[in-house]
C-alpha cells in the first residue's frame, strides 16, 4: 500500500483541524539556534529553523495563511487516509 503523503513532503491541514504552527523549538530538548519554529500536526510536530528572525517571520507568516484556508473535499481525503494508515 502506498501512503497517502509522500516521503519528504509534509501535508498542511488547517487550524480547525488541529494544526498550527509556532516560534520556537516545541517539545524537544534542543537547544534553538534563534530562528526556529514548529509545524504541529494532529499526528506529530515538525521543527524548522530560519537563517534570520525576518526568513522565520515570513515563513510563518505563509504558513499561519494557509493554515487558516478552509480545507478542500481532496484534502480532507488526504488527511483521513493518512490517520488510517
Amino acid at each position: 500500500m502506498q501512503d497517502a503523503i509522500a516521503k519528504g513532503q509534509v501535508f498542511i491541514g488547517s487550524k480547525d483541524r488541529g494544526f498550527s504552527v509556532a516560534e520556537g523549538l516545541a517539545s524537544i530538548n534542543a537547544k534553538d539556534p534563534g530562528f526556529g519554529f514548529t509545524l504541529k500536526t494532529p499526528d506529530r510536530h515538525y521543527h524548522f529553523s530560519a537563517d534570520s528572525h525576518q526568513d522565520r517571520h515570513e515563513w510563518m507568516t505563509i504558513l499561519e495563511h494557509v493554515l487558516n484556508l478552509p480545507m478542500s473535499p481532496q484534502d480532507s481525503k488526504i488527511l483521513y487516509r493518512s490517520s488510517t494508515i
